[in-house]
């Protein structure tokens, strides 16, 4: 539920962005959907993938794989729910269908 909340956040964040043109807002609007996000505790989510990069490189023989496969199957599921479903799908049923633009 975590990962879906991230993701729904930040892809939100960057929908608003999108609506702007210079950089300043852009910049403003996807930092807002990370505070919201970090706000709410799921900020874990990202800085997971950060931990486990650098501890690779760190102590390659301490990292525990079966977390590290937890962690990137469960945020792959969130991506995927969060951004596909919730925001993706949504967003392509308010656009239309894709024939009514050829008529």
């Amino acid at each position: 539920m975590k990962a879906i909340f991230c993701n729904f956040f930040i892809n939100i964040g960057i929908y608003v962005s999108i609506q702007f043109k210079d950089g300043l807002s852009r910049a403003f609007f996807i930092a807002c959907g990370v505070v919201v996000f970090v706000f709410m505790g799921y900020e874990h989510v990202v800085f997971n993938a950060g931990l486990y990069s650098g501890m690779i490189f760190y102590d390659f023989d301490a990292v525990a794989w079966l977390h590290v496969l937890k962690n990137i199957v469960f945020a792959f599921i969130g991506n995927y729910i969060g951004g596909g479903i919730f925001v993706g799908l949504v967003y392509a049923y308010l656009n239309g269908r894709r024939d009514s633009l050829s008529n």
